[in-house]
């Protein structure tokens, strides 16, 4: 639900950016935020980008003209919030569950360490998760922690742009809600994570296109070895998540309940 919800986000965030004068992407962008609300931990994601995107909020709802335009979208927000609401206050018990936060918060020091240990998990040595994750493996393998660092550069050099602070907004809450130890997991990364690696490709095949404007052989060379490169990857992941963890006797020893049919 993470990858779904996190994807869904930046989507309609984009979409606000270029087609904000049109009712049908506001009316999106609403039910999205409202929708993704259900997931722990994502009313922080939703917060952020209404503060990110308050000026394009705005001048969405101000460039409206028909009555009906004006009257719909408090209509769903009240509503879809009013539900929420709702349905947080008849499972009071789980609000701290909904917002993703533990039962008892930890000092600064062990904080900080969690904080550490969730960077360190990214590209070196995740926590021993049997029952989500296989072994102490990194989220990422060496190719892809090169191509997070090219990400992170590319994004760094276009600081100023909007997509660059929604993502490092995201990378931000999720790096703090996993280092809570709430509901929410690891797992909420990986998105964000995957989109600076995607740009990270992108940003070295681009400079390396760049270098060689001519050389059809050397640009081939290149988009051949990326392409290579990624295939790899994908395979290797596919085999880990799909094929080893779930063979490996740590997992199958994390889960206890057999269903009964």
């Amino acid at each position: 639900m993470y990858i779904v919800s996190i994807l869904a986000l930046i989507a309609v965030h984009i979409g606000l950016y270029d087609h904000g004068d049109s009712p049908l992407m506001l009316y999106a962008w609403l039910l999205t935020n409202i929708a993704v609300l259900f997931v722990p931990g994502m009313a922080w994601f939703v917060l952020f980008g209404i503060a990110l995107q308050a000026g394009a909020l705005w001048s969405a709802v101000r460039d409206f003209k028909a009555l009906w335009q004006k009257l719909l979208w408090p209509v769903i927000a009240f509503g879809g919030l009013g539900a929420i609401a709702a349905a947080v206050a008849y499972h009071l018990a789980l609000w701290r569950t909904w917002l993703g936060l533990p039962e008892q918060f930890a000092a600064w020091q062990p904080m900080l360490t969690n904080i550490g240990r969730v960077l360190l998990a990214v590209v070196y040595r995740a926590p021993l998760r049997p029952g989500l994750w296989l072994g102490q493996l990194p989220i990422l393998g060496v190719f892809l922690s090169l191509m997070l660092l090219a990400g992170v550069v590319f994004y760094a050099r276009h600081f100023r742009a909007a997509r660059s602070h929604l993502l490092a907004g995201y990378v931000v809450i999720s790096v703090v809600l996993a280092a809570l130890g709430g509901a929410v997991t690891l797992s909420v990364l990986v998105p964000t994570l995957y989109l600076i690696v995607v740009a990270g490709i992108a940003y070295v095949l681009h400079f390396w296109l760049r270098m060689f404007p001519r050389n059809q052989l050397a640009r081939g060379a290149g988009i051949a070895v990326v392409s290579l490169a990624v295939a790899l990857a994908c395979a290797y992941n596919l085999q880990q998540y799909f094929v080893a963890w779930p063979h490996n006797p740590d997992t199958a020893a994390s889960y206890h309940y057999k269903l009964k049919f």
